[in-house]
């Protein structure tokens, strides 16, 4: 049995060192491993994208002026082709305003749209946003005067040729329709333009919005919250509100029950309050003196306008 065991190891081991030669020299290789190498220098090695940077001024632009973007092409190496996408949303107040809204974008420089002429890189250029309502004149003012929007502009910057990389960047910016002051009927300042005397009676205030041929009453004003009618309280040194009128309204009696003086006028003025911003009044751009006229046993017949300044 033990010479039997001995015999047996024998092809067993041999079958062995064969199988380690071959793993440990693989076809190709020497067994003593040696190698070579050489340096290539590749000179300097630069890295470049497609990029752009967009400004604008900060505070609120008034809705028909024409508001600047600044845009930077900041690629080292790249022209660019540009293209911008407006987004129109309301700040507060929603008068609907923001949503017939159009906007344009043009090169301040050629006036030619935006996209057209290639953009340098490392260059600057002037993009010019204008706005267009959907409604103009009294019509646009009655409706959305004192709204505000914000515009999000969206620029993005196409490599001019291959590689077809882009980039993007936007700017928001505020825009406000501006809401008048209540001003006269008509052409001039006078009493009978702004105030009626009677013989019998109150006498009758009135005022023209958003300008001076708006004086029709009646009109629908979504824009005006509410009109204050104020007397000076020449003791206390200050205006009293001592009437409260629709925004529709643009006229309104003054008759005992608002007007006290008898030797003296009392001196009244109208004054509008946004729906935009209820709390920020704008004071009208006249005034008006008023005084009561006493009938033969001291009860108040009537009123009678006596004056009008201007304010401004």
């Amino acid at each position: 049995m033990r010479t039997w065991v001995r015999r047996g190891l024998t092809p067993v081991l041999a079958l062995l060192c064969l199988v380690a030669v071959a793993v440990t020299a693989p076809a190709g290789v020497t067994q003593a491993a040696w190698t070579d190498s050489r340096s290539v220098p590749l000179g300097v090695v630069t890295n470049d994208g497609i990029s752009v940077d967009v400004t604008a001024d900060d505070g609120v632009a008034d809705l028909a002026d024409t508001t600047t973007l600044g845009v930077h092409n900041t690629s080292a190496r790249l022209d660019g082709l540009l293209s911008v996408e407006a987004g129109v949303a309301p700040v507060g107040w929603d008068s609907g305003l923001a949503a017939r809204l159009t906007t344009g974008y043009a090169t301040c420089a050629s006036g030619r749209p935006v996209g057209e002429e290639p953009l340098a890189a490392g260059a600057f250029t002037e993009l010019c946003l204008r706005t267009t309502p959907a409604q103009s004149g009294g019509e646009l003012l009655r409706a959305h005067a004192g709204a505000t929007v914000e515009i999000t502009s969206t620029v993005t910057q196409r490599a001019a040729t291959a590689p077809s990389w882009d980039a993007r960047d936007a700017v928001t910016t505020r825009h406000a329709l501006e809401f008048p002051r209540p001003t006269h009927p008509g052409d001039a300042l006078t009493v009978e333009a702004v105030c009626r005397s009677s013989r019998l009676g109150p006498a009758t205030l009135s005022w023209a919005w958003p300008d001076s041929s708006g004086h029709a009453p009646g009109q629908a004003s979504p824009a005006v919250h509410h009109w204050g009618l104020q007397r000076w309280d020449a003791r206390a040194q200050r205006w009293d509100e001592v009437r409260s009128l629709a925004g529709s309204e643009r006229s309104t009696t003054l008759g005992a029950e608002v007007v006290l003086g008898l030797l003296q006028p009392d001196t009244f003025r109208i004054v509008g309050y946004p729906s935009a911003d209820p709390g920020r009044p704008h004071i009208g751009t006249f005034q008006v003196d008023v005084r009561t006229v006493l009938g033969l046993l001291g009860v108040v017949v009537s009123a009678s306008c006596t004056g009008v300044q201007a304010v401004s």
